[in-house]
């Protein structure tokens, strides 16, 4: 076997150049790499060549078992595998072990897993599928020696791949380097065979023999060229080797040869397309689509390539065939409104971003539109198309309220915005988000009475709503007398949120206000730290000149300024430093 030869060479130079290091590795799997492996699939079952019978369930075992999971044990996934496990080594019924390891990985418990499918195979050691999770377990845990006794036994080459591919991933060079060997002496005196070359292949990728890698997936391939899995391989290696036109033409010659009955293993392989570079993956894809136009999952592959690739005009009219595709109109719109916003047409990418409903692209779609509005100075445009879609979509007529005021917050004067608060109010109330977001306008426009009233029906319904707590004091002792009813709600806020820079802002502040000089800095000094903010640093620098040490004052402003040039908070209590100094 002169595939296997040239392995076998590769895995000996490479165990002598690495056996100091193999040695100090540790053995334990890779927990994230554990959680992302997928356990042995249905058509992974089917290809040991068995049919794979079910044992059912004891109906007292099964009620015991699904009264616990939804009694006591609801909502404490671990308690559950524990139980099963328990009435597994009780009962050994196979059907409780099966559900036992699902269970257990699941939760990416791969120790009971391990347990569970190795105690299934102990009760049912001719189960193919019981010694399939017994190989794939072990080796998942990092136990390669084990699951490779099992695999060695039973003779089968579909589970030398699987022990090979667990084995992998966890990444453990040592014991991918020790089965490498272990594969080639199985292979010795056996004929050629497909899986048997694509384990080889799948441990050589992972040691970065690329070159002999793709040598042994290809032969796997022409001896069994209905193995999907080696095909992915070898696309995944080409790509690594960043060869992606060959492996975009593999793709699509096996598609051409295949494509009646290539089932769902087609969806899969056409993904690969958008996976590899775009430039190279599109005349394959241009190809095979020529060759299959009815063929919706190409039209939209297609259709995003040229998209990439910035052929728009082939995109546009790929684009508007996918959108009468019954489920695809969402992104079809959305792509011909980026199609346009390309082209600078403000107004056909707006039509078509307006298109898109509510759903996976709609807050994308908006922000496209927000952006072309407002650089164009359109915010009277804006505000019209805000209100279309309130009236398109009464369902989320309020959620769409408070996401365009938080578009507007940037965009209308504080004239305008309150107007458009108070029409969101007359419809909804008692919305917190809105009723905050015009408390802070109010407090700006000087409508005190609006921002308190505002803030006051928030803490109504939610006593314990430290922003509101905050907002309400920091307004009370900043813009009125009313300094000992603003310290008592800021002190609710900061024992509620006693890290939030805002409320040790406002306490400072307060404090200040009260004439607490010496205990409100700590607070603005806790405050400034956690956030760098203009009228933070003017608060600290005012209490500062208060305590006489208007020379630090000065140095917090100046060096506050180089960061925040020309803010006119930091220039007014400058002044005011400076001024005072003047006249003293």
């Amino acid at each position: 076997m002169e595939y296997f030869s040239k392995a076998k060479s590769a895995f000996i130079l490479l165990l002598v150049s690495t056996l100091a290091a193999c040695s100090s590795m540790p053995t334990d799997q890779n927990a994230e790499t554990a959680a992302e492996v997928k356990t042995l699939s249905v058509e992974d079952v089917e290809a040991l060549e068995a049919e794979v019978s079910e044992t059912p369930m004891a109906p007292e075992t099964l009620e015991k078992l699904l009264a616990a999971e939804f009694s006591g044990y609801r909502g404490n996934p671990t308690a559950v595998v524990d139980l099963y496990l328990k009435a597994a080594r009780e009962t050994r019924d196979p059907a409780i072990l099966a559900r036992t390891v699902k269970l257990a990985v699941d939760i990416s418990d791969l120790d009971r897993a391990m347990q569970a499918a190795l105690l299934w195979y102990e009760t049912e050691p001719d189960n193919l599928e019981a010694r399939a999770l017994a190989v794939q377990m072990l080796a998942r845990n990092g136990e390669a020696e084990a699951a490779w006794y099992i695999t060695e036994e039973s003779n089968s080459p579909v589970l030398v791949r699987l022990v090979a591919t667990e084995t992998a991933n966890t990444e453990n060079l040592s014991q991918v380097l020790w089965l490498g060997q272990q594969i080639e002496i199985f292979a010795s005196d056996k004929a050629p065979h497909t899986e048997l070359y694509l384990a080889q292949a799948l441990l050589l990728f992972h040691l970065e023999r690329q070159e002999q890698a793709l040598e042994l997936a290809r032969q796997s391939l022409l001896l069994d060229s209905d193995n999907v899995a080696a095909l992915l391989l070898l696309v995944e290696v080409l790509t690594s080797m960043e060869r992606d036109q060959e492996a975009a033409i593999v793709v699509e010659n096996w598609l051409k040869t295949n494509w009646q009955r290539a089932g769902e293993d087609r969806t899969a392989l056409l993904s690969l397309f958008l996976e590899i570079n775009r430039e190279a993956a599109d005349p394959s894809v241009s190809r095979l689509y020529a060759a299959h136009p009815e063929s919706d999952e190409l039209l939209l592959i297609a259709a995003e390539i040229k998209m990439n690739t910035r052929q728009l005009d082939e995109a546009e009219r790929l684009y508007l065939l996918a959108s009468k595709l019954p489920g695809h109109k969402d992104l079809s719109v959305l792509q011909l409104g980026r199609i346009y916003h390309f082209r600078s047409n403000t107004d056909q990418a707006m039509a078509y971003y307006s298109e898109v409903p509510p759903g996976v692209y709609y807050q994308y779609a908006q922000d496209q539109i927000v952006s072309l509005l407002s650089q164009s100075g359109r915010i009277d445009t804006l505000v019209e198309h805000f209100r279309k879609q309130r009236q398109a979509y009464p369902d989320i007529r309020e959620r769409l309220f408070v996401t365009q005021n938080q578009y507007l917050g940037s965009l209308l004067d504080d004239e305008k915005l309150f107007q458009f608060l108070n029409e969101a109010l007359q419809n909804y109330p008692l919305n917190n988000e809105l009723l905050y977001a015009r408390s802070m306008v109010g407090e700006r426009l000087g409508q005190l009475d609006v921002s308190e009233a505002d803030l006051r029906t928030i803490l109504d319904q939610d006593a314990d709503n430290a922003n509101a707590l905050n907002a309400l004091g920091y307004t009370l002792t900043n813009r009125t007398d009313r300094h000992a009813e603003a310290y008592e709600l800021i002190e609710k806020a900061l024992s509620i949120a006693p890290n939030n820079p805002a409320i040790l802002d406002s306490m400072g502040w307060v404090l200040h206000n009260l004439g607490e000089h010496e205990e409100a800095l700590p607070y603005l000094v806790e405050a400034q730290n956690a956030f760098y903010d203009p009228e933070v640093i003017s608060h600290h620098a005012e209490v500062l000149w208060y305590l006489d040490r208007s020379d630090e004052a000065l140095d917090l402003i100046g060096t506050a300024m180089l960061e925040f040039p020309g803010n006119e908070l930091l220039n007014s209590i400058r002044q005011r430093i400076l001024d005072d100094l003047n006249e003293s």
